[in-house]
């Protein structure tokens, strides 16, 4: 691993390091939401986004967006919101890293297919939107709360549990982790339609758990750490306290995580 100069901005967006499509994993602190759903599934990482745009000079912008599934709705926003909060976020960067995947078909690319694929369902403040996104809060609410009882309950507990749980729920693509791995599929899936080779769909599903043919409720039960855990998911870097680090195994992203607490004490 190696611990990089300047802030998340600088290095990773103003320095290009940051993809369209890239996943980004976010840990809340100090956000009682986020803690159960890190109690609950023994992760730290409790949000995921994606990013949508980096970049466009020509254009007069020189940011980047994401596209942020937030309390039961998908909101178009500023990565500014998580990389100038060193104080209530901790951010991660991981890629799908197939030369194949940044490769143009025709006048489409792939990361652009599954970000406009995410852009389709950002949302408005109507009022349709607002009842969703209320109904929303109360099943994500409702998840994390069942995710910690459940972990209190049975420490034992395998990830086999956990998709169950969500089935119940009947979790739609407004979860985070389910939101993206619908995106990934959908997008793939829309540029293989007239195509007789499927076999790259296996690499755009990144929820460990799932084996053979993907259903969309199975997809839609990813979490932020079935993202964290997939192999097919490259880490890139770690923002942590507002100190950036390039980061390539899950050895050093524990690495990266424990060395707070190691300064601390």
């Amino acid at each position: 691993m190696r611990k990089l100069e300047g802030t998340a901005m600088t290095e990773l967006v103003k320095g290009g390091k940051l993809k369209r499509a890239d996943v980004m994993l976010a840990h809340s602190k100090c956000n009682c939401w986020g803690s159960l759903i890190s109690l609950g599934t023994r992760c730290y990482w409790n949000h995921a986004f994606i990013v949508y745009m980096v970049k466009y000079p020509n254009q007069g912008y020189d940011g980047a967006l994401i596209i942020d599934p937030r309390m039961g709705s998908i909101h178009l926003g500023n990565i500014t919101r998580y990389f100038e909060n060193p104080s209530r976020y901790d951010v991660a960067v991981k890629r799908l890293d197939k030369e194949w995947f940044q490769s143009e078909v025709g006048e489409l690319s792939y990361c652009q297919t599954v970000c406009d694929v995410a852009a389709r369902e950002t949302t408005t403040k109507s009022h349709a939107r607002i009842v969703r996104a209320g109904s929303g809060i109360l099943r994500q609410v409702r998840l994390a709360y069942r995710f910690a009882r459940q972990r209190i309950k049975y420490p034992g507990l395998g990830k086999q549990r956990l998709l169950p749980i969500t089935k119940r729920l009947k979790i739609s693509a407004y979860g985070c982790g389910g939101f993206i791995q619908w995106s990934y599929y959908q997008g793939l899936s829309r540029i293989l339609s007239e195509s007789q080779d499927k076999t790259r769909l296996k690499d755009v599903i990144f929820n460990p758990r799932l084996i053979g043919p993907a259903k969309e409720n199975d997809l839609l039960s990813t979490t932020p750490v079935d993202l964290a855990k997939s192999n097919k998911l490259h880490w890139k870097y770690i923002v942590k306290g507002g100190v950036v680090w390039e980061v390539s195994s899950d050895e050093e992203v524990s690495s990266v995580l424990k060395l707070e607490k190691r300064v601390k004490r």
